[in-house]
């Protein structure tokens, strides 16, 4: 607000830079005004008397005046040099931070040498050149320089710090615990204690807690919060690290990896177009530096189906990087996303040949194994998971899944069990098992495991998978009860008022069974049709064949017309045969139930041995996705119960 432009800032930039420099605790460029010009303020608003008086002490004492300026001016011009100098200094090792954190370590390198050309003595730069071979991955000489850094200066805190970290990257655990710890002893209770000590902590909660302690004693600390955010990304936490990421790119708005940060913790949320606006700028900010930006925006590309510019982003990556395993990874993803599966399985096989022990690219290749049906294959990369992992769920999950594709129940169940022994709050995993515990005939376990499901995800499809499951087993009531349940969570499901419709049957409710069958009809759909059959069916066994015959007389919806219940329907009255009926089945699924509506038929005749039969003929061709199968086995259980053999089944005890 100054009046003359040269005593203001030149820009918003000169400002902002100033600004920077007072949030990361450097002496900033502004000034107060000299005691001269506050003096000429003060006459510009006092002419007279000031003028007046100057005159009196000019002709007083001109020389003692002119003289003690001199020596004042000549003093503030040493201290401002050095000020100067101490300024340039701090700006050189910020700078030189700033390249470290993005990866420009040979850019960093030059401003730490041309800082220790002015000041060999510089105890920060020295560490920062130690910091830099580091990254470079000459290890032996950062570790001599620091351990040189440490004899000459056993009160530089920073050093041990940084030495520790040295030897974590050289394998020596003994000496990174040695020197970490008396960096803790020197600092104790400090932000830096707790952030030592975070980074120590096997637990990434107990380590969130440490990592928190440091921020509320030095909340500007970027390094302490991008810490925190990849500890609450372990432990799944994504809104915990996205928040995180969001502070630590206000923080530093010109670090790359802090906007690959936040675009990562989007992409684990499934935020792909915000994720990859995130990747754009960290590529922008750093473009050759980082092929690991590459890679994750080509991950969000394909998050969104976009394989293609997916494949363009990961070979730019392989490009700058041809050793890195991850960008021949995400290049198969994308590949096997087009459909490329033999490019795909070449990208997985170099990825494989870099790092033979990525358990990631072994779970990948299994799926897309299992994709092209090819089992073996699928099982033996999933295998391999297990052995590098054997406390990874996935590994186990995608072998369940191959053995359920080559009929190898046992084994399925085997994988199930350790998976759900990993994952017990994964309601899908208990799904999978109670599939496949249906399948090996294990019903009362399988009805557990629905109940498990439920319990952890309640869905009427476990409610209506376990009424089947009892009715199978003959437990009526049991049946009943789930199925209302299931019919109160989601009253439109058809199914679910034909199988209680079929339970209220056999166990002698007629009335219940025929409003069940009628709430059927109503759906839409062929399940309108076959709820016109069952009520035929039972409004004939219960003798209202005058009802019966209405039912069928009257017009049917376009929409709910279907060729083979009129088929079925033609059998039922007599006027098709059952020879006939069997022989317009197309496929096993129709064959079954042509099966079952022909002792259905036998029934209504009189003739139990035949229903029998026919019925077992229905469970015989093994198609459990078709619900008259069900019918069937719970059909023969209650005509085995009947006493006489000619009892109609919906009117037995």
């Amino acid at each position: 607000i100054e009046k003359r432009p040269h005593d203001r800032f030149a820009s918003a930039k000169e400002l902002a830079d100033d600004l920077r420099r007072w949030l990361l605790d450097l002496p900033i460029q502004a000034k107060r005004p000299s005691a001269a010009a506050r003096a000429v303020k003060f006459a510009r608003r006092r002419k007279v008397p000031v003028a007046l008086t100057t005159a009196v002490l000019l002709l007083l004492s001109a020389t003692g005046i002119m003289y003690a300026e001199y020596e004042r001016s000549h003093r503030e011009a040493l201290t401002a040099q050095a000020a100067a100098d101490t300024r340039g200094l701090e700006l050189i090792v910020n700078d030189a931070h700033t390249l470290l954190y993005n990866g420009r370590f040979a850019a960093a390198m030059e401003k730490v040498e041309a800082g220790l050309a002015q000041a060999p003595d510089h105890l920060e730069l020295q560490r920062l050149r130690a910091k830099i071979l580091r990254h470079m991955g000459k290890r032996t000489e950062a570790i001599a320089l620091l351990e040189d850094l440490v004899a000459r200066h056993p009160d530089y805190w920073n050093a041990y710090d940084t030495l520790a970290i040295a030897y974590q990257d050289a394998g020596d655990a003994s000496k990174a615990a040695h020197y970490r710890e008396k960096a803790r002893q020197m600092r104790p209770n400090s932000a830096d204690a707790y952030y030592l000590e975070a980074l120590d902590e096997k637990d990434p909660q107990r380590a969130i807690e440490l990592l928190s302690r440091a921020i509320e004693l030095d909340p500007i600390r970027s390094d302490f919060v991008t810490a925190r955010a990849e500890r609450y990304r372990k432990l799944g936490r994504y809104d915990a690290m996205l928040v995180d990421a969001d502070r630590a790119v206000t923080m530093r708005n010109k670090w790359s990896v802090t906007h690959d940060l936040r675009g990562r913790a989007l992409l684990y949320m499934g935020r792909f177009e915000e994720a990859e606006r995130a990747f754009d700028e960290a590529i922008r900010l750093d473009p050759t530096l980082y092929p690991s930006f590459w890679v994750n925006r080509a991950l969000a590309k394909n998050g969104m189906s976009r394989f293609a510019e997916a494949i363009a982003d990961a070979s730019e990556a392989i490009r700058l990087d041809p050793k890195l395993p991850e960008a021949f990874q995400c290049r198969a993803r994308a590949r096997a996303g087009l459909g490329n599966v033999d490019e795909a399985l070449a990208d997985y096989a170099q990825a494989l040949r870099l790092d033979p022990t990525s358990v990631e690219v072994y779970l990948d290749r299994s799926l897309l194994f299992a994709q092209a049906a090819r089992w073996e294959e699928s099982i033996n990369d999933a295998s391999r998971v297990i052995q590098l992992r054997p406390d990874d769920p996935r590994g186990y999950q995608n072998r369940a899944f191959a053995y359920w594709r080559t009929n190898q129940v046992d084994r399925q169940i085997a994988d199930l069990n350790q998976y759900l022994r990993l994952k017990p709050d994964n309601p899908d995993g208990w799904r999978s098992r109670a599939e496949a515990l249906t399948r090996a005939g294990h019903y009362a376990e399988a009805i557990d495991d629905y109940g498990q499901a439920f319990a952890l995800d309640a869905q009427a499809s476990d409610l209506r998978a376990r009424a089947v499951l009892d009715l199978r087993l003959g437990r009526f009531d049991e049946t009943i009860a789930d199925l209302t349940r299931a019919i109160d969570r989601e009253p439109t499901h058809a199914g679910a008022w034909m199988y209680r419709g079929m339970t209220y049957e056999i166990t002698g409710n007629v009335d219940a069974a025929l409003a069940d069958y009628q709430q059927a009809a109503t759906r839409t759909g062929p399940t309108s049709a076959y709820a016109r059959l069952f009520q035929y069916i039972l409004l004939r066994a219960s003798g209202r064949e005058q009802a019966a015959e209405a039912l069928i007389a009257a017009p049917v919806a376009p929409a709910d017309a279907d060729v083979w219940t009129d088929r079925v329907l033609a059998m039922l009255r007599g006027s098709l045969t059952e020879d006939d009926l069997l022989e317009a089945a197309v496929t096993d699924d129709e064959r079954a139930e042509g099966y079952y509506y022909i002792g259905r038929k036998s029934l209504l005749d009189g003739r139990p041995d035949d229903a029998r039969k026919a019925f077992a003929d229905c469970i015989e061709l093994g198609c459990e996705g078709v619900t008259e199968t069900d019918f069937a086995r719970a059909l023969l259980k209650r005509l085995a119960q009947c006493t006489r053999a000619t009892e109609p089944m919906s009117t037995a005890p």
